[in-house]
């Protein structure tokens, strides 16, 4: 038991994951861009869509990182906006998060046929956390914590994109105020855990077969917080007939990542996933897993 706890801890700090930094982590961010870009809500310009997700790091570690999420996403076409929300659960070590989003996508097309438009977006977000108080002592900062305790705060990520029918370059902020959530120490001072402002940068090209029945999409995408080592991950996308889907994923010092889903009917997509660890730590678990399940109307 101590030797799950103290891997369980040493993961934790090694990836900043608890260590005042906080930032959510999504293999098939190429499918849900609107979770790390506002600005591309609604991008496909197409029906409205109810998403949900569930993603568990590090199988077989206990108390490893545990996310949900419930979200709907939808574009109006007079307005040239995009709108949407997001419920997320977040389980790390002691932490438990609820986190609200509510985004807005404004798009303007910068020609007559509608082939290049650019993107500006913006999520309001408030979030609900509590730190759960055990016998195990998790960091000396977090172990002044005597009991257990909720803090909420307000915040919003902002996103920037230019999307052509060929490729896509974005760039968003999170947690631009930065307010931190506040814990009473048993001195009766304040705990201050930040989650840190993250800047993310995105890049994919798309590209069809001479008979349009398959469809590549390379990505990347960087990752940048302070005091926190920076991410980056390269994906490859294949679709056959937007039918079924295959993928592969490389997060550097992390995982390596592949994908497979299928779509039924037009309209339901399920996609799963699994995270094989390459760290020195992290490859010594039982991987990740990662499922979504997504219906247009």
């Amino acid at each position: 038991m101590k030797n799950a706890i103290f891997i369980t801890l040493l993961l934790l700090v090694s990836t900043g994951i608890i260590n005042a930094q906080t930032r959510e982590l999504y293999t098939q961010y190429l499918l849900q861009p609107f979770l790390f870009n506002p600005s591309l809500i609604g991008i496909d310009n197409s029906n409205s869509t109810l998403f949900l997700g569930y993603r568990k790091q590090w199988v077989g570690i206990n108390n490893s990182p545990e996310t949900s999420y419930l979200g709907y996403q939808g574009f109006i076409e007079k307005y040239n906006s995009g709108v949407g929300g997001l419920v997320t659960f977040d389980q790390i070590g002691p932490l438990q998060t609820v986190r609200l989003k509510a985004a807005y996508g404004y798009q303007i097309f910068i020609d007559e046929a509608r082939n290049g438009w650019i993107c500006l977006g913006a999520n309001a977000k408030y979030e609900q956390q509590q730190f759960f108080i055990n016998k195990e002592k998790y960091f000396d900062d977090l172990a002044a914590i005597t009991s257990t305790q909720n803090s909420n705060r307000l915040d919003a990520d902002v996103g920037l994109a230019y999307r052509s029918d060929y490729y896509t370059l974005g760039f968003s902020v999170e947690n631009i105020f930065n307010i931190p959530h506040r814990y009473l120490k048993n001195n009766g001072s304040i705990y201050n855990f930040e989650n840190g402002i993250v800047y993310n940068a995105s890049a994919n090209l798309v590209l069809n077969s001479s008979n349009n029945n398959l469809k590549y999409t390379p990505s990347v995408l960087f990752k940048f917080q302070e005091n926190v080592k920076w991410q980056f991950d390269f994906s490859l996308l294949m679709q056959y007939k937007n039918t079924v889907h295959f993928g592969l994923n490389y997060r550097k010092d992390d995982a390596l990542g592949v994908l497979t889903g299928f779509t039924f009917i037009k309209k339901l997509r399920f996609i799963y996933s699994y995270d094989i660890g390459i760290s020195d730590i992290i490859k010594s678990t039982m991987g990740s897993h990662e499922l979504t399940l997504n219906y247009q109307f």
